[in-house]
């Protein structure tokens, strides 16, 4: 019996075993389909979906009307949703710390380290939980807030402020931001006796 005699007497078999192998593979290439698709969403939409705020601190300093002692800067809080889901800002916490200028030793570049100024004097330490940035932050919604503070005109200290940002929901990317600078910067500075490092704050 030749083979093409054998196929004629087993067509029945050889077409359901086809058809049984045409399935599976589909079944195959789906399934390959499916991971494909899901590997690319989770490397490359997946993370795009995260809630994720751009926080940031600008800082500008201003003398005081008929009083070189005393100078003021102003604070600008910026919140921006970067991402494509809402998230609810519910309070802030803002941290402040004032410290002397660090030491310069030597000729080469030295690191700027806010360990260092975190160590000094705490000047405030503050939880805010109502105001423009406790707030709910649509995609692409941004809003800003300014503290204005005022210190003594010490031009050998440095300031720092930390602020953290807490969501109702976890958020993966900006949920603090830093800034600091030297005491009344570019101010003209008071004789060195009349120089202290006191601080108070206002809104």
């Amino acid at each position: 019996m030749g083979f093409l005699s054998v196929l004629r007497t087993h067509q029945d078999a050889v077409q359901s075993w086809t058809d049984t192998i045409s399935k599976i593979a589909q079944v195959l290439a789906l399934a390959l389909a499916g991971l494909w698709t899901y590997k690319t969403f989770y490397e490359s939409e997946r993370p795009a979906l995260e809630r994720r705020l751009n926080t940031s601190i600008a800082g500008a300093w201003a003398a005081v009307p008929n009083d070189k002692d005393i100078c003021e800067i102003t604070l600008n809080v910026s919140v921006e949703n970067t991402g494509k889901q809402a998230a609810d800002v519910t309070a802030i916490s803002i941290t402040g710390w004032l410290s002397n200028r660090m030491p310069f030793k030597g000729q080469t570049p030295q690191l700027f380290n806010t360990d260092i100024i975190e160590r000094g004097q705490m000047f405030i330490d503050q939880t805010v939980t109502s105001g423009i940035l406790i707030a709910h932050f649509p995609p692409a919604a941004q809003r800003t807030d300014s503290f204005v503070w005022y210190f003594k005109n010490d031009q050998d200290k440095v300031a720092l402020w930390k602020i953290d940002f807490q969501t109702s929901k976890p958020t993966e990317f900006g949920k603090n931001t830093y800034f600091w600078d030297y005491v009344c910067r570019n101010l003209p500075n008071p004789a060195p006796s009349e120089r202290n490092s006191k601080t108070k704050s206002s809104r």
